[in-house]
């Protein structure tokens, strides 16, 4: 089975929230994936937050887990 993530758990997983860090860790070894929207909207909350660098570096690596559903 495969597993969209919306915005509010993948900025959830991505601040380490504990529920979302344990959701997304237990679905990865079904493929997940974002929408375009989603990688959107998070990536605009780096360009436009603190810490940009971080943040960015912490989102590719999210992205080599979880791939960007396109329609």
């Amino acid at each position: 089975m495969s597993y969209l993530i919306d915005t509010d758990w993948t900025i959830d997983y991505l601040n380490g929230i504990g529920r979302a860090v344990a959701l997304v860790t237990s679905l990865v070894p079904d493929p997940i994936a974002i929408s375009l929207v989603t990688y959107g909207e998070v990536s605009d909350g780096i360009y436009h937050g603190t810490g940009q660098t971080v943040s960015e570096s912490g989102f590719t690596r999210f992205l080599n887990i979880a791939d960007i559903f396109k329609v």
